[in-house]
Formats: C-alpha cells, sequence, structure tokens
C-alpha cells in the first residue's frame, strides 16, 4: 500500500517516521497506475517510493478533479477524500510506500 499523511508545511519534507502524522489514506498499487494515467499522480513518482505534495499541490490536483468531473471514478474517490482532508487541515501530504 502507499499510505498518505497530513504534514504541515514547516515539518521537513520526509520525517524519518510516520507514525507522529495523521494518517489521511492509502491507495492499492493497481488505484495508482489509474490514477497516474489520468495524470493526478506525476509519472516521476514510483509506487514504492516516499514523494510529498504541498499544499499548492493539493490545492491543484483539487481543481483538477473539479475541471474534469473525475470524482464519479472510484479511484479518483479515493484519492478526492485524501485530498479534501489536506485541504482541510491547510496541509500538504506525504506519501510512503511499502
Amino acid at each position: 500500500m502507499l499510505d498518505f499523511y497530513l504534514i504541515p508545511s514547516h515539518l521537513p519534507s520526509h520525517p524519518g517516521d510516520p507514525s507522529s502524522l495523521q494518517h489521511a489514506g492509502e491507495l492499492n498499487d493497481q488505484v495508482y497506475s489509474r490514477l497516474q494515467q489520468k495524470k493526478l499522480i506525476e509519472e516521476r513518482y514510483d509506487y514504492y517510493s516516499d514523494f510529498r505534495w504541498n499544499g499548492e499541490h493539493v490545492r491543484q490536483k483539487l481543481q483538477l478533479i473539479r475541471e474534469q468531473e473525475m470524482a464519479q471514478d472510484p479511484g479518483v474517490k479515493k484519492l478526492l477524500q485524501i485530498l479534501l482532508l489536506a485541504e482541510k487541515a491547510g496541509y500538504g501530504l506525504v506519501a510512503y510506500g511499502d
């Protein structure tokens, strides 16, 4: 699974231990691949790698989902829930692949 955690902008890019962060959700590899095809997750990110989206990235992805009316896709719905948690908190997201 690829786990997403809420992260304030003042914290380092990848804190060593995500247990101090609030878990925002997870994606399996099939959903992840579909989201990459839809250009919601950048191609440069591998499913098993760690990456971070700041608050601006979160807002851009939410805008893209709304503009392209993708919210009904089951995989997009999972990502949308994660993004909305981050937006509501005013945080970014960090992803940890395992």
